[in-house]
């Protein structure tokens, strides 16, 4: 059905868009600032950036990045800006680092609830400004709630897996953003902020199998090759997970989540199994394992995401 409403948005990273756009497909047309590819932290503010968001008619930001900020010191009342407080309100909720009360407000847009309170915000604003599109909206929002319940149950289901069958298997979140992943699984992890080099040369000493988790836009970096300098003798992999998306993936907010859980399992159990056959004096290619793994976890989803999509066509 085509509509006569096409709304021009604008968000800051391309994970914004998966959401958006699987919630909403379609009255809206949504521009990217960022492209989820570098570190956003680093981001400058272009002129290029504040034209886009002018031309539209919403802006929805994360409320973490610094351009975010300045973008909003210059737009703030010509376009419409739904504040993190009403993020707050429709239940957002940041976790803190294990142990402590800091909070960790990175990546809080991949707790799967925390996203759905950034896509209820977004339609309270459109209620507002096009109550002519009310029913649509309801509508699109009722399906959308219903993707997030099935992908929660998906990820418990995989988090449950992996204590099942990892449980030797230590978890460290080496980007902050990623403990919202190991959240999402319900499974506990180590963070390590900034400066705890003593931290992970403890874990390290324990010598138990490692998954370091890392941002995708971290890996060449220093940091990247200071985890990898540490595996050479010791048993664990690095996974690289998408914190922000990207502008050159086609796909929606629960098949990243969807990918994101799967490889994280596919990474323990292969892990996992080729501690157990070293132990056991034979020797397995773990790379031959992962690749197994994931394939499998991968076509389920895509599975799974097929049936979705033709439930949503046709109504069934």
């Amino acid at each position: 059905m085509v509509h006569a409403y096409v709304i021009n948005v604008t968000v800051t990273a391309p994970v914004e868009e998966y959401a958006l756009h699987e919630a909403f497909p379609r009255i809206l047309h949504i521009n990217v600032l960022i492209s989820g590819e570098t570190n956003p932290h680093y981001t400058p503010l272009r002129p290029s950036m504040i034209n886009i968001v002018e031309r539209s008619t919403i802006y929805v930001p994360l409320w973490h990045f610094p351009v975010e900020y300045r973008i909003i010191q210059v737009v703030e009342g010509k376009v419409l800006i739904p504040k993190l407080r009403d993020y707050e309100k429709n239940g957002l909720k940041i976790l803190y680092f294990p142990g402590t009360r800091i909070p960790d407000t990175h990546g809080w847009w991949l707790d799967p609830e925390n996203m759905l309170a950034l896509v209820k915000s977004f339609e309270e604003i459109l209620q507002e400004r096009y109550s002519q599109l009310s029913q649509i909206l309801q509508n699109d929002l009722t399906i959308f709630k219903c993707r997030i319940k099935q992908l929660e149950n998906y990820l418990h289901i995989i988090g449950r897996k992996i204590r099942e069958e990892c449980s030797e298997v230590i978890i460290v979140c080496a980007n902050p953003a990623t403990l919202y992943i190991v959240h999402d699984l319900d499974l506990n992890c180590i963070v390590i902020r900034e400066g705890e080099t003593v931290k992970i040369m403890k874990i390290i000493s324990k010598n138990k199998p490692l998954i370091i988790l890392l941002a995708d836009f971290q890996k060449g970096t220093k940091l990247d090759w200071y985890y990898r300098q540490l595996l050479r003798n010791h048993p664990g992999t690095i996974l690289y997970i998408s914190i922000l998306g990207s502008v050159n993936v086609n796909i929606t907010y629960t098949g990243l989540l969807y990918s994101i859980g799967g490889e994280l399992y596919g990474a323990c159990i292969s892990l996992a199994h080729e501690v157990e056959l070293s132990r056991g004096g034979v020797s397995l290619n773990v790379d031959l394992i992962y690749v197994i793994y994931v394939l499998l976890v991968l076509l389920a989803i895509c599975i799974i995401v097929l049936i979705s999509m033709f439930r949503r066509l046709y109504k069934f």
